[in-house]
């Protein structure tokens, strides 16, 4: 059987569950590839920088819709 690609995911939202269980349990489990996440907070963002290199963050989720595709979003 062949095994698919991994489901590039975003995480929106880098409260306490984020960091607690959403960003760890993706990022251990090779069926998800954590592309990016998004939150308005740029401390939190930075933070998700520092912690997770090559994660891609931005402020808020315009940049993830279809219409933005074309501009450098990670899909």
């Amino acid at each position: 059987m062949k095994r698919n690609a991994p489901i590039k995911t975003v995480v929106s939202g880098m409260g306490r569950i984020a960091w607690m269980y959403h960003m760890p349990t993706l990022q251990k489990d090779d069926r998800f590839q954590l592309i990016a996440a998004v939150d308005p907070v740029a401390e939190r963002r930075a933070e998700a920088e520092a912690t997770y290199p090559g994660l891609r963050t931005y402020a808020d989720l315009t940049p993830c819709s279809g219409r933005n595709r074309k501009r450098n979003w990670p899909f």
